[in-house]
């Protein structure tokens, strides 16, 4: 992650960079950038929804316990976290489906 900001640090704001160089890794800042996102959105859905986990069964852990053997349902008995990691998920299709169509714009390869 310190990789991806220093290159793109020194690629696109300094000006001594060539637009060759530039148009050379604009693809590659791009799509690490996007895959760092995605990375962090999970992380963040799935400490929100960890977090419910132990909020729920902390006074009774054999309730989690029979909740999981019998039914992988558990996780919506919160309606706020569940609209919760929806929103967080449409956030990452926004922003993953504006930057696909940047790179249409840019690199006629699309």
């Amino acid at each position: 992650m310190l990789l991806q900001w220093l290159l793109g640090f020194v690629t696109f704001l300094l000006p001594f960079c060539s637009q060759l160089v530039r148009a050379f890794f604009l693809p590659i800042h791009t799509f690490f950038g996007v895959v760092i996102f995605c990375f962090a959105v999970a992380t963040a859905m799935m400490g929100i929804t960890e977090k419910l986990i132990w909020t729920l069964y902390v006074n009774n852990p054999l309730a989690l316990l029979y909740s999981l053997l019998k039914n992988a349902t558990f996780i919506n008995q919160d309606n706020f976290t569940e609209t919760l990691n929806l929103s967080i998920a449409e956030i990452l299709i926004f922003v993953t489906g504006s930057s696909t169509v940047v790179m249409c714009n840019i690199g006629d390869a699309c």
